[in-house]
């Protein structure tokens, strides 16, 4: 008995037919990987990793201003684009279509940026100072 194998993913199939259907298929199957072995690098050429600093773009320590309009975490697009959206009639009067897509939702969001004067709000860091504790007993 004759074993066909596909050469993509090395599956075998009893009948030439049952080849010719796996391999006709609309998604087609999963390449087999090949793994090399990579000889490593001697201990002297290899470079220092030097890490980055944190991210100082997210960190709310190093934040001047906040974005009222931003995407909140873990929000999705359609939440996101009616937020948008309700905004900029609020702040503009004009009516939009809802935002489709994260590229419209986007472009609302840097346009609502433009036309809104409130869009920031100044981050001012709070200084620990005495308790209330504290301040009885003084």
């Amino acid at each position: 008995m004759v074993i066909h194998t596909c050469d993509r993913c090395d599956k075998n199939f009893p009948k030439l037919w049952k080849l010719r259907r796996h391999q006709e298929r609309q998604f087609q199957c999963c390449q087999k990987i090949i793994l090399k072995v990579i000889q490593p690098l001697p201990a002297l050429l290899v470079l220092p990793i030097i890490q980055s600093p944190k991210n100082q773009e997210n960190d709310p320590k190093t934040d001047k201003f906040i974005d009222r309009h931003a995407r909140k975490p873990r929000e999705h697009m359609k939440t996101w684009g009616v937020r948008l959206h309700r905004k900029w009639f609020k702040v503009t009067g004009e009516e939009l279509d809802l935002p489709l897509n994260l590229k419209e939702c986007q472009r609302l969001h840097h346009e609502l940026l433009q036309a809104d004067d409130e869009a920031f709000e100044e981050n001012i860091p709070q200084k620990a100072g005495p308790s209330e504790v504290e301040q009885q007993d003084a």
